[in-house]
């Protein structure tokens, strides 16, 4: 028994065909609805990963711009134009938690999103040490 193909980019439906007493119960009318089906779980599935995951993105201290507002666009694989991504701190790892977090503080909240890129923005004091953020809804 062969299983369901899963498209790479499942697409939510809100319609199914109903069945009525004049449908034969084949193979030919109960699979579409099950593709149907799976397909809209894969999506689901794939959603909630984006919300409740969190992508971890470093933030090199010399990738800043030079000029104030100071940027920085990194790449990030799976992020669109439409995403709003939740900015949070990550200070696992930190070896001085004081200075990460004040440096982490310099970066605004409304950065920007492409796709497959991150732009970071800092509008008065740039960071003067490497950074590791995350980001949740991406």
């Amino acid at each position: 028994m062969a299983d369901f193909p899963i498209p790479e980019k499942p697409e939510f439906n809100e319609t199914m065909k109903q069945l009525t007493s004049q449908d034969r119960a084949s193979f030919d009318v109960f699979n579409p609805m099950y593709e149907t089906l799976l397909e809209n779980d894969h999506y689901l599935k794939e959603r909630e990963d984006r919300i409740t995951g969190i992508l971890l993105v470093k933030l090199p201290a010399s990738d800043w711009s030079t000029a104030a507002p100071y940027t920085q666009t990194v790449k990030a694989q799976g992020v669109t134009e439409s995403d709003n991504p939740l900015l949070i701190k990550c200070t696992t790892g930190a070896a001085d938690l004081t200075a990460y977090m004040k440096q982490y503080s310099y970066i605004d909240m409304d950065g920007e999103t492409g796709n497959g890129t991150l732009t970071f923005r800092c509008s008065k004091k740039k960071p003067t040490i490497d950074l590791l953020v995350g980001l949740k809804g991406v």
